[in-house]
């Protein structure tokens, strides 16, 4: 974090002679000095106050994106994965959290079932302003066949003014023979990634307004089909809201298979009297190390 680097003002005594009779001017030195050392006083005050609150609200903003210590993962509605095929759940678990927010997977995840296979490779972020995935399936049963991915995070009361973004790269391969390989989005938004906020009490879920991914054909015999995609926005919660969730749902309409890695950030707006309060506070260093040169 910042640091206060505490400016020490020496005194010196100052005395004056002349020839013949020797004449002190301490009194009125020292009276000059005293007035100079109070104002210089008066100034270490009031600034230290000033960068004091600064840092403080500083800090309060930094909070409501990072985690303040250990957090709880054991409960997979607010915190937690689960993949489904066709609308059945395969599989869930949880994350491991660091002290600092961060998210990881201690191991890649990877179920063969008798017609698909389905795989995730990363998960990473932090809780609260982001969730970054890395997710993977075949389908070898010929036909229609549906896969989601969900991932939800704690949001320690995020409100306000949210800055939201999603990026997504895709991979589809078809097989060497046959009609090819549709990647179609089953989310009901018309897009494979859907990402929301939610608060529980009263119940409320708000759209990033970051949806992203849509469909894809992959023509067989061909290389693979590789999109790249962005998508921001800016949306405003009135909350605090309690969960960020993010779904990766499509489904493939033959023998094939698609890489998904994206990620999906919010970052919280300052309001405009923090920001002011924060230039100000840089103003004041910026005067200081004027002076001191």
């Amino acid at each position: 974090m910042m640091n206060l680097t505490k400016r020490t003002t020496k005194r010196t005594k100052q005395t004056g002679t002349t020839t013949g009779t020797k004449q002190t001017t301490e009194p009125t030195t020292n009276r000059r000095m005293y007035t100079e050392g109070t104002f210089l006083r008066s100034v270490s005050v009031s600034t230290f106050l000033m960068l004091s609150t600064v840092f403080t609200v500083m800090g309060l903003v930094l909070a409501q994106s990072a985690a303040a210590g250990p957090i709880s993962c054991l409960d997979p509605q607010t915190c937690g994965w689960s993949v489904s095929v066709d609308g059945s759940v395969v599989m869930s678990g949880s994350y491991q959290i660091a002290e600092n927010g961060d998210l990881s997977l201690p191991n890649a995840i990877n179920v063969v079932g008798a017609d698909y296979s389905i795989d995730i490779t990363n998960i990473g972020g932090n809780v609260d302003p982001e969730i970054v995935f890395g997710v993977g399936a075949t389908n070898s049963s010929g036909g229609f066949k549906s896969f989601a991915f969900a991932f939800n995070v704690p949001l320690l009361g995020l409100s306000g003014l949210v800055d939201t973004e999603a990026a997504l790269a895709t991979t589809l391969t078809a097989p060497s023979t046959g009609p090819g390989l549709n990647l179609v989005p089953t989310s009901g938004t018309g897009f494979i990634v859907d990402s929301q906020d939610i608060r529980f009490s009263p119940f409320s879920s708000v759209d990033k307004g970051v949806d992203i991914g849509g469909p894809l054909f992959d023509p067989a015999g061909g290389l693979a089909t590789v999109t790249n995609e962005l998508v921001q926005s800016q949306i405003n919660l009135v909350g605090p809201y309690d969960v960020m969730t993010v779904i990766v749902a499509f489904a493939l309409d033959s023998n094939g298979g698609v890489g998904l890695s994206g990620r999906v950030t919010q970052t919280p707006v300052p309001e405009p009297g923090t920001a002011m309060l924060l230039g100000l506070g840089l103003a004041v260093l910026a005067t200081r190390r004027a002076r001191r040169s």
